[in-house]
């Protein structure tokens, strides 16, 4: 769900009507005129951490507390700040959603499949089975770009095959070389290339000192991995996504791509890299939103490496984060969910 970061950005006060602010505010029991627009993008909070639980595919027995909590909270505030939505049915059958959940283990249990024959129509209705592939791609998430829809039909560009360091990771293909400015670009943010480098190497099993320095930069990774279920998918990377990293230390930490290359290693073979800027958790949560806030790995600090294999990736776009330019940070979307 996007809608709250949207109005956190662009709703003022003044957008809104005086007389329907003053309303509001005593509805609230509130005196300071910014809490009206503070108060409408709550709602959209409630809203979107509701339905982030209702598409949720795993309950646990906490999560039918959380799911009972956001139920409370959203048919409390949303008839205080828009009391028209106290007689709408919906609103009051949200309620129930929890027995559903209960009774079925989640709620996505109980979605009714779009097919079938309506007596009263003269043909079966097809539904999402005919939807073109672009029209798919919009609906499995909140985006749709250029490259999640269209490499497919690409040309590879890369000469020699990419080695998969892992077993679980096959058919590497590098696309879209980057134009020389690109690549120094990059290079420029990378002060311990060479070291990092070498570590990278020292990570997928080749310890000794390197002897080549071919390397090519691009701007798209795609490659089969097989899941820890046994399920094999195809992934995208592009310069530019946010993934998920399991650290030791750390536990599961966020990182957006700003690179990805080959390299040749001592055994002839080329390995796929990435380098990556990360998300530093500064531990406080946005005031409106009730997002956790992040500031982004600088060029100039160097406490955590920059440059991994591939395979260090957990997941990609399983995360959403959106900059706040008024407070040069970024915003954790928590009410990020793959409708089904």
């Amino acid at each position: 769900m996007i809608m709250p970061f949207i109005l956190n950005s662009f709703l003022e006060t003044s957008s809104l009507k005086e007389n329907e602010s003053r309303s509001i505010l005593r509805r609230i029991q509130e005196s300071r005129i910014n809490m009206a627009k503070n108060v409408i993008i709550a709602c959209w909070v409630y809203v979107a951490k509701t339905m982030r639980m209702v598409f949720e595919s795993k309950f646990t027995l906490d999560s039918y507390d959380e799911l009972q909590k956001c139920l409370e909270e959203e048919m409390k505030i949303l008839p205080k700040v828009f009391p028209e939505f106290a007689n709408l049915p919906n609103l009051h059958i949200n309620i129930h959603l929890l027995v559903h959940a209960r009774t079925y283990g989640t709620l996505i249990n109980t979605q009714v499949v779009d097919g079938g024959a309506d007596q009263r129509l003269s043909q079966p209705c097809r539904g999402f089975a005919t939807m073109s592939s672009n029209f798919r791609n919009l609906l499995t998430n909140w985006y749709i770009t250029e490259d999640k829809v269209s490499n497919e039909q690409e040309p590879e560009e890369n000469e020699e095959a990419i080695s998969s360091p892992v077993d679980f990771i096959t058919n590497i293909i590098l696309k879209r070389s980057l134009s020389r400015q690109d690549r120094e670009n990059i290079m420029k943010n990378l002060p311990n290339f060479k070291s990092e480098l070498l570590l990278s190497f020292m990570d997928i099993g080749q310890k000794s000192a390197l002897i080549y320095s071919q390397m090519g930069w691009y701007e798209l990774a795609t490659y089969t991995m097989e899941e820890s279920d046994g399920v094999f998918s195809k992934v995208h990377l592009h310069i530019g996504d946010v993934v998920t990293i399991h650290e030791e230390d750390s536990g599961e930490c966020y990182a957006i791509i700003k690179g990805i290359f080959k390299y040749k290693g001592n055994d002839d073979k080329y390995y796929a890299f990435i380098t990556i800027d990360w998300f530093d958790n500064i531990n406080r949560i946005h005031n409106v939103l009730k997002c956790p806030l992040f500031r982004i790995q600088t060029s100039q600090d160097i406490r955590w490496r920059r440059i991994f294999p591939i395979s260090i990736i957990d997941h990609v776009q399983k995360v959403h984060f959106v900059y706040d330019t008024k407070i040069d940070l970024w915003i954790k979307n928590n009410y990020y969910f793959t409708a089904i």
